[in-house]
């Protein structure tokens, strides 16, 4: 009975240790998510350098997580459609607004389509 009480406890042990590995590659891809909003709130404000290596933050971090989901084994469907919505953010609109800022606000309604586009 000792033998199979410390076997499932130790089973008990290696649960808890899992679960929070599952975390692990949704914390990369809410700092993908982090640097694509800290890139909009610089364009903003006028800090275009800041927001480039914001976005390049997001691109790195966003080549781990699915890495990272891959090695650990805890590939879900959630993880799959955070990742794609935290994408569209980083890598669409984070960086149409960062041309808009920079370049583009000047134009009035053409600069607005063209940053849509």
């Amino acid at each position: 009975m000792v033998g199979k009480t410390g076997k499932i406890r130790r089973l008990e042990r290696a649960d808890r240790g899992r679960k929070g590995i599952y975390i692990l590659p949704n914390a990369f891809t809410t700092g993908s998510l982090f640097a694509a909003f800290y890139a909009i709130v610089q364009a903003t404000a006028g800090n275009f350098e800041h927001s480039a290596v914001a976005i390049i933050v997001a691109a790195v971090l966003d080549s781990l997580d699915g890495r990272v989901a891959r090695m650990t084994n805890t590939v879900s469907d959630f993880g799959k459609e955070y990742d794609s919505l935290v994408d569209l953010v980083a890598f669409g609109l984070a960086p149409a607004l960062v041309f808009y800022e920079w370049g583009l606000k000047d134009l009035g309604k053409i600069g607005w389509l063209t940053a849509f586009i």
